[in-house]
């Protein structure tokens, strides 16, 4: 599996499209659209919160403005979708908030193995049109080994967050996914007395669109 390590969000998105350009073959979908897919891809990110234009980057179709609104589709939900992340995260089959179970778990089980999420509805999800890319989420903390200086400075232990996702357009989608879902990770991490740690994105099937990004394409290959 191919392994991208940045320390920005924005560095992992011009990564991200590079590797899928230079190593993808064209296919088309099961919904009868062209893309160019390439191997599976982990993607580690050291920094994931930082300014806007270490989150975003210059050249995304998802600008600042449209991170903003899917961040707060995330945490607020939204109307006219088939599905979102809010609905599948916090309120699972209608009734389970998965993302204060994990903020529970974690500050009764800090060790904890099992502080995970998922998206996929196995009864109506492989028949419906729109089904989540991202299927599963996990929160760790660990002890951090810390010297004293750092007892000293009264640092946090960090909490890391691993993604799984099915199928990701790495140039249309990447860029509002992980925005949003790092700044998931940050309210986890204030919630749960800790740092924002690594940010870990795993893609099976990373793709993009060429004619529908076209000129997004363009300005982050010469870029």
């Amino acid at each position: 599996m191919k392994v991208i390590e940045t320390r920005t969000i924005a560095d992992a998105h011009q990564k991200l499209v590079e590797y899928v350009y230079w190593n993808g073959i064209r296919m088309v979908t099961e919904d009868g659209q062209v893309c160019i897919e390439a191997e599976p891809v982990t993607v580690t990110i050291h920094q994931p919160i930082g300014l806007d234009s270490e989150m975003v980057h210059k050249n995304s179709p998802s600008g600042i403005k449209k991170c903003v609104e899917y961040v707060n589709q995330i945490f607020e939900g939204a109307e006219g979708f088939e599905y979102t992340y809010h609905e599948r995260l916090f309120a699972y089959q209608g009734q389970y908030n998965q993302i204060l179970d994990i903020i529970n778990h974690l500050n009764e089980e800090r060790m904890t193995r099992r502080a995970v999420a998922i998206t996929w509805y196995p009864w109506k999800d492989p028949v419906t049109q729109h089904v989540p890319c991202l299927q599963f989420l996990q929160f760790k903390v660990r002890k951090q080994k810390f010297g004293f200086l750092h007892w000293l400075l009264g640092h946090k232990p960090k909490l890391d967050m691993y993604l799984f996702f099915r199928s990701e357009d790495v140039l249309g989608a990447f860029g509002s996914n992980a925005v949003g879902l790092a700044s998931l990770q940050s309210v986890i991490a204030h919630e749960t007395g800790c740092e924002v740690g690594k940010y870990e994105h795993i893609v099976t099937i990373p793709h993009f669109y060429p004619k529908t990004n076209a000129q997004e394409l363009k300005r982050m290959i010469l870029c």
